[in-house]
């Protein structure tokens, strides 16, 4: 089961789409943590017995800002992220936090991982990190098997892909990277960054940027 929190349309509470991956009642495991609402903290101290681990899908502001909230309440929770990029969670230039005034630093205690490593939380809850850079150095792709799932952060919207002119990206690793996304099952739930969930085949045939 996926839970899906999309924080688009709400006014000054710019970030990241949230997935909670995880039956009702037993241990979660968090994709991506932008927010900084106590409404997830409720809903996520409500519905699952334990938050395994939160896995970011690269350093940028909108997906990390939430962290040290999240911190307070679920303090012995592992937070992951790519080996490339654990440095933005300090440096608010880097994460471009600085761009907005807000100045996003995360102090916290974090594990990285590396391409191809396999993720294992418990039933359900296995992720495979695919690294696919160039919106960061450390973006990456979680794929989860059971749920026919990949969560791919920006590096793959609905119709899009994530731009490419900030501090850390690097538009030469754009082709390579889409490349990656593109030998992936075509029956895979894409679940991205920011906008609407979309499936490998669709984007194959509709986004420009795959073709």
């Amino acid at each position: 089961m996926i839970k899906t929190f999309n924080f688009d349309y709400i006014p000054d509470e710019f970030c990241s789409n949230t997935y909670i991956v995880g039956e009702l009642n037993e241990p979660c495991v968090i994709i991506d943590y932008g927010s900084t609402s106590k409404k997830l903290i409720e809903y996520i101290k409500s519905q699952y017995s334990e938050v395994k681990a939160v896995l970011i899908t690269h350093g940028h502001f909108d997906h990390i800002r939430g962290l040290n909230l999240f911190n307070k309440f679920f303090p012995n929770t592992p937070i992951y992220i790519d080996r490339y990029d654990k440095e933005l969670l300090k440096d608010a230039k880097l994460n471009s936090s600085n761009l907005t005034g807000e100045k996003v630093v995360i102090n916290l205690s974090i594990k990285t991982f590396k391409d191809n490593e396999i993720l294992n939380f418990g039933k359900g809850l296995n992720f495979k990190v695919y690294e696919t850079p160039y919106h960061t150095d450390g973006s990456v792709c979680f794929l989860n098997e059971e749920e026919h799932a990949l969560f791919t952060g920006d590096s793959l919207f609905k119709g899009s892909i994530g731009r490419a002119d900030l501090i850390t990206s690097n538009r030469s690793l754009i082709a390579s990277s889409l490349e990656t996304i593109k030998e992936f099952d075509k029956n895979l739930i894409v679940y991205p960054g920011h906008g609407e969930i979309t499936s490998i085949e669709k984007e194959l045939i509709n986004n420009q940027y795959l073709k």
